[in-house]
């Protein structure tokens, strides 16, 4: 089995916003770490611009993307 194989199980966990595709104002997309594993990943709402640092979860799947929400502090 391939990593694609497996990638939905990767949804509902958490990871971190590691690097940012594109402008900052208005990203491509990201790369997010996932216990030490680099992914690319998109926001799941258009709107959320992440940054450098943010704590995300893997909301679900879009080809070799991740859809990513960060995660609302309480």
């Amino acid at each position: 089995g391939g990593r694609a194989s497996n990638i939905d199980e990767l949804i509902g966990r958490e990871g971190i916003v590691r690097e940012i595709r594109g402008d900052t104002e208005s990203p491509t997309g990201y790369l997010v770490d996932l216990a030490g594993e680099q992914w690319s990943a998109r926001s799941l709402e258009s709107g959320q611009i992440l940054k450098l640092g943010d704590k995300i979860f893997i909301r679900g799947v879009d080809g070799v993307h991740l859809m990513v929400q960060k995660r609302r502090e309480i």
